[in-house]
């Protein structure tokens, strides 16, 4: 590296990826200062504003980067994956890095859901919406995307009576708990998880 280049780094996957598409799949270690820095840095400013808070938009970014010459499940997995990501991402800043249901604030403990999974949406808004799932402790992320937990209108969690009284007690679930939060946008998600996920005593498991 000469006098005359400086290396710069991305913090952000996404804005970096963006960035890389945009000039080529440049080298981002060894730029010109007099040429190369300033556009690369209004770009990497212009990027982060645009995708910073549009969970859809860093979405979009990240999935035109998947390889599309790839066999269709495989590109199906991947967008999911990413979809995840972003979502998990967004969930972490809606909720404050605390749980949606005890306020528990250990990271590692925490998981982003989906109330209506990625493949049954029907836009990438549905996918992104910070509405559409909560981000619970692992346990109860576990049982929310499983169906053997939901919750009311009102927050309230409703357990499934496939969930035997062994089960809930190892878990240690407390059926008191409610969502800290419920929001009006949160209801139609609600509702598809109940419909759809929850396993009440009228579904075949």
């Amino acid at each position: 590296m000469s006098e005359n280049t400086v290396g710069f780094s991305i913090s952000s996957p996404v804005v970096g990826a963006a960035l890389k598409a945009q000039f080529g799949g440049m080298a981002f270690d060894n730029l010109d200062i007099g040429y190369a820095l300033p556009q690369v840095l209004r770009s990497a400013v212009f990027l982060s504003l645009k995708l910073g808070e549009n969970p859809v938009e860093q979405y979009k970014m990240a999935a035109d980067g998947v390889d599309r010459q790839s066999e269709e499940e495989t590109y199906r997995q991947a967008k999911e994956m990413i979809a995840r990501e972003v979502h998990s991402r967004n969930l972490f800043l809606f909720w404050k890095n605390r749980c949606a249901l005890t306020g528990l604030d250990d990271r590692l403990m925490l998981v982003a859901t989906f109330a209506k999974d990625p493949k049954n949406c029907v836009s990438a808004a549905e996918k992104m919406d910070n509405h559409n799932g909560f981000l619970l402790e692992a346990r109860y992320a576990k049982l929310f995307e499983a169906g053997y937990i939901t919750f009311e209108k009102d927050g309230g969690m409703r357990i499934s009576p496939n969930l035997g009284e062994e089960e809930r007690k190892a878990l240690s679930v407390d059926p008191n708990l409610k969502l800290r939060k419920v929001e009006r946008l949160h209801q139609k998600y609600l509702t598809w998880h109940r419909q759809h996920v929850f396993r009440d005593e009228t579904k075949k498991t």
